[in-house]
């Protein structure tokens, strides 16, 4: 075990995530479940608007327990009850975390998704536990941004609200924008401070 898991799973783990288990893989990478469900992380590099490189952006590949990939609105149904919701995607924020410091990404930004289903059930101080985590990893931290669901897009109000929360904490904001035929890499558009 690599002894930032080692860290994790000592001072993170216990009083987050009890239910989720974690583990290191034979290959070096960082694996989590959910109901049976493995949880790893992928990266893609993402650019802005006029291309301009971002960093690399976090995605789930979620496993079935007979080993065929699944997508992550089979998992949004799974957690349909109480604050599991909330805690699976911060759970899976972790992971990505976790994997992206150990990883060859020295010198980019880490850009995490963030579920509708957390939107709705947390309604203010956006950015405030996932800081706790990471002050509590006691590491250099990279550039962190949270990448909110395309969904959002025609909400200004709310997305201007979500930014100024999230940059309370440290972290960039970031709205998905449609794919265009072409694009080698997803592009994203920085939410910035209204002034």
């Amino acid at each position: 075990m690599n002894s930032l898991l080692a860290r994790f799973l000592q001072q993170v783990h216990p009083a987050y995530f009890m239910e989720f288990p974690l583990w290191s893989t034979a290959a070096g990478e960082i694996e989590g479940e959910f109901l049976k469900v493995r949880l790893a992380s992928r990266f893609v590099p993402v650019a802005d608007e006029t291309g301009q490189a971002l960093g690399m952006l976090a995605q789930l590949h979620a496993i079935a327990p007979g080993g065929e990939p699944i997508g992550g609105e089979v998992l949004t149904r799974l957690t349909g009850v109480s604050e599991t919701p909330v805690v699976l995607d911060r759970f899976i924020r972790c992971l990505h975390l976790l994997n992206f410091l150990q990883g060859p990404y020295v010198g980019n930004g880490l850009l995490l998704p963030v579920s509708a289903a957390l939107l709705v059930r947390v309604s203010q101080d956006h950015g405030r536990v996932f800081r706790q985590i990471v002050d509590q990893l006691l590491l250099p931290s990279p550039r962190i941004g949270f990448v909110l669901p395309l969904a959002m897009s025609s909400a200004a109000e709310a997305v201007g609200q979500l930014q100024q929360s999230y940059a309370r904490y440290g972290f960039e904001t970031y709205l998905a924008l449609q794919a265009e035929a072409g694009d080698r890499c997803m592009r994203l558009r920085p939410v910035l401070r209204s002034v």
